[in-house]
């Protein structure tokens, strides 16, 4: 990246586990999901990071990362990664129709169904094996998939430029 630090390629890779076909236990999940990444964000300053930016990266972010590491293993809840696994797999002993993100940022729920077989698909001259329904656990992830958002909206989701090396 532009500050010198080399990065790579990730491949994201996202677990999904079974969601509760009650609207409000769901809701719940996802609640729960997002107030423990709050905590473990605390935890580790990412937060310092993302909502003041590289600039203030120093002494003071250093400070503040080591006070809000202590004061969050007092008050805030241990393992708040570990905690986030359990409430995934909560309902992962009931049989439900829907499977969700409860480990992401994004709320992701769709009918189990569309991950029952498998089709080849081409990509790039290559054959993988897709969900056969691929298309509504997209749609359901994000909206109209296949329609590009305006210009002025496609931009990047990271917070730093990458080049490829010479």
């Amino acid at each position: 990246d532009e500050s010198g630090i080399k990065t790579f390629i990730n491949i994201d890779v996202f677990p999904y586990d079974n969601a509760p076909d009650d609207e409000k236990k769901l809701r719940k999940m996802y609640k729960k999901r997002d107030y423990l990444r709050r905590i473990a964000s605390l935890k580790s300053g990412i937060f310092l990071r993302k909502y003041w930016g590289k600039k203030y990266i120093g002494f003071v972010v250093k400070c503040l990362k080591t006070l809000t590491k202590y004061i969050s293993k007092v008050v805030f809840l241990r393992n708040p990664i570990k905690r986030m696994a359990k409430n995934a797999k909560s309902f992962a002993l009931v049989d439900t129709s829907k499977v969700g993100n409860f480990t992401g940022h994004d709320i992701f729920v769709c009918n189990k169904r569309v991950f029952n077989d498998f089709i080849d698909m081409e990509f790039e001259g290559k054959n993988y094996k897709v969900p056969v329904g691929y298309d509504e656990w997209l749609r359901s992830c994000y909206g109209d998939y296949m329609q590009l958002p305006p210009e002025e909206k496609r931009v990047s989701h990271h917070d730093f430029i990458a080049y490829v090396a010479d």
